[in-house]
């Protein structure tokens, strides 16, 4: 008697969560006919239109992001994940900023450039293609891709404490080295003290302390509480020192990771709640704040750097004196405005509709050369030459069209596929990668999941310093952490790329490794 089996499909998401869902991609799908049906709406109809899109953008990526991480918590390190969060952030929560917040910070938008509703319903349009096209690509590359499912049995575990003991040893490690780079040579540099330009893959490793504050996060929440407020206050030193710096993203970034080792102990919707309006009130506190200091800085010297730390710890205490005397850029609803590139993407589109197209891509393959290779390499000013385009002369600002509405201003609808493309196919790359070493409880390749997350966040840069650039230091990242694994195997050093466990709630370490 002949015996028939079923068909595995070519794409398997119990296998592999990883993959975007035809649910997902079909709600796109239909977001992207609701723009193109309502093109011919009035301009009063495009105010009902940029409200409903962005609204509905932000809810299909957010539920995609949070079925993801509540069938596995680590799946929060995915790049994937991340660029979900990142586009229903600046897109969908961005996207409506112009229509909430109060008339100062409207004109402060409006003074980048003047914007009409029909203009945001193109941008809104765009956005909704590029991240269709980003999230078909990443489905048909796991087509090809091995499944990065983490079903594992547990036989090949070796026990808690030890995985635990793994855990602790590389958090100190990581928060060590990380904080040695950080402090004695991007700090130094971005206060001033020291002139130079430092490589990009130099940045790179200074964030091995962020994922030194995972990792301890983690443990010590499992195995050490007391250990566990040693953790926050070097959190808060960290933020500080963001601050002195007058840097948002070095002073919020180690609360994010800080929050993610605490989230990966139990998911649930009320915890990420949670987080999530702790770290916008920090944004919307942090903001003003830094731009304050930032304009102290160029008031007294001309410029955003140097000036010695009692200085600036003087500017940071005069933000809060009732006596000192705020511009108007004081009154601006600055942690709103920081998610909103409404301002810039539609500049970006209006510069190629009416002849004047981009050419933000003619550096794309100096970026692969590492800059100890080459002293001279020109330094990317896109960013730079973007605002002074607005502006009409040079200043000490820089302004990101984001990925998406930089293809259109470059290369119009073509753009689109044409970056949307190479971008999907990193984002699964990456993505699978990711799982894979987590699969294998590999923390000695912690930086490099650290640097696919941001990535995967930095959706609001330039295509060729981010997705080609960001690539370049990855892979490179990849390379060097694999020799490294393999000198330290040879002389006996166990690295042990365990596998890990079935999930299980609770046991967040042996889920960790």
């Amino acid at each position: 008697m002949r015996q028939t089996t079923m068909a595995h499909p070519l794409i398997d998401r119990e296998s592999n969560p990883l993959i975007p869902t035809k649910a997902e991609l079909g709600e796109l799908l239909a977001l992207i006919a609701f723009y193109l049906v309502c093109d011919v709406v009035s301009e009063q109809g495009y105010f009902i239109v940029n409200i409903v899109g962005p609204s509905a953008l932000f809810v299909i990526l957010g539920s995609a992001a949070w079925l993801l991480i509540k069938r596995d918590a680590l799946m929060i390190w995915t790049p994937l994940f991340s660029f979900r969060v990142a586009t229903a952030i600046f897109f969908g929560i961005g996207s409506l900023v112009p229509f909430f917040v109060g008339e100062t910070s409207r004109a402060y938008m409006e003074a980048f450039y003047l914007f009409s509703n029909n203009e945001i319903a193109k941008l809104n349009l765009i956005v909704g293609c590029s991240v269709f096209i980003v999230l078909a690509t990443c489905r048909f590359v796991y087509v090809f891709l091995p499944s990065a499912g983490r079903t594992v049995t547990q036989q090949n575990i070796k026990d808690d404490k030890y995985s635990a003991k793994r855990i602790r040893n590389y958090g100190i490690f990581y928060t060590i080295a990380g904080g040695l780079i950080k402090y004695l040579v991007i700090f130094p540099v971005a206060i001033g003290w020291v002139t130079a330009v430092l490589p990009g893959a130099l940045t790179s490793l200074a964030a091995m302390s962020l994922c030194g504050i995972y990792l301890l996060t983690v443990w010590s929440l499992s195995r050490a509480p007391k250990i566990f407020a040693w953790v926050s206050l070097f959190v808060v030193l960290e933020i500080c020192s963001g601050l002195v710096m007058f840097n948002k993203t070095a002073a919020l970034l180690p609360f994010i990771v800080y929050s993610m080792g605490v989230l990966v102990q139990r998911i649930s919707a009320i915890r990420i709640l949670l987080v999530c309006c702790v770290v916008g009130l920090t944004v919307n506190a942090m903001q003003p704040l830094v731009s304050f200091g930032r304009d102290e800085l160029i008031r007294r010297q001309g410029d955003s750097y140097g000036v010695n730390l009692l200085e600036r710890f003087e500017i940071l205490a005069a933000y809060y004196d009732p006596s000192t005397l705020h511009d108007v850029s004081a009154e601006v609803q600055g942690g709103w405005m920081r998610i909103s590139y409404v301002n810039a993407g539609t500049f970006a589109i209006a510069l190629f509709d009416r002849g004047f197209a981009g050419d933000s891509f003619k550096n794309m393959f100096t970026v692969l050369v590492p800059r100890v290779f080459w002293q001279d390499k020109p330094i990317d000013q896109t960013a730079r030459e973007f605002a002074a385009i607005s502006a009409g002369e040079y200043a000490d600002n820089s302004v990101s069209p984001t990925i998406f509405a930089e293809a259109y201003w470059n290369f119009g609808w073509s753009g689109i596929p044409m970056t949307g493309i190479p971008l999907g196919i990193v984002l699964a790359v990456l993505s699978a990668n990711t799982m894979r070493l987590l699969n294998r409880r590999a923390w000695l390749y912690m930086p490099v999941l650290f640097t696919s997350m941001q990535f995967g966040l930095s959706i609001d840069g330039l295509f060729v310093a981010t997705v080609v650039g960001g690539t370049a230091i990855i892979v490179g990242m990849l390379l060097s952490t694999a020799v490294l694994e393999w000198v330290m195997w040879s002389f006996g050093i166990d690295v042990s790329p365990q596998r890990s466990p079935t999930r299980h709630s609770s046991l967040p370490l042996k889920a960790l490794g």
